[in-house]
């Protein structure tokens, strides 16, 4: 499955040694130009940087429409939050 990502969740599992958990869950993950530019530009030596530029499962992508990418998170975003987080704990319960 592909997903769509932020930069917060990068930086938060990267910062705890657990990025990993995107991959086992998603084959793919997706994220914008400008996410990229936060986390491993801009956000060189900080958690996280490292990491996603190393990543070869996580791919960068530059979004041409932000006006339709803004009204497709509204529409599915509290829908994927709520099966993240439950994909999250399922796999913090098994052994890594």
């Amino acid at each position: 499955m592909q997903v769509v990502s932020n930069s917060t969740i990068l930086i938060a599992l990267s910062r705890i040694g657990h990025l990993w958990l995107l991959e086992k869950l998603f084959s793919e993950l997706i994220i914008p130009q400008a996410v990229y530019n936060d986390v491993v530009v801009k956000g060189a030596g900080k958690p996280g940087s490292k990491d996603v530029a190393e990543a070869k499962w996580i791919q960068v992508f530059d979004v041409k429409n932000t006006d339709a990418l803004d009204e497709f998170i509204s529409i599915i975003g509290i829908r994927q939050r709520f099966m993240m987080k439950r994909d999250f704990q399922k796999l913090a319960t098994r052994n890594r």
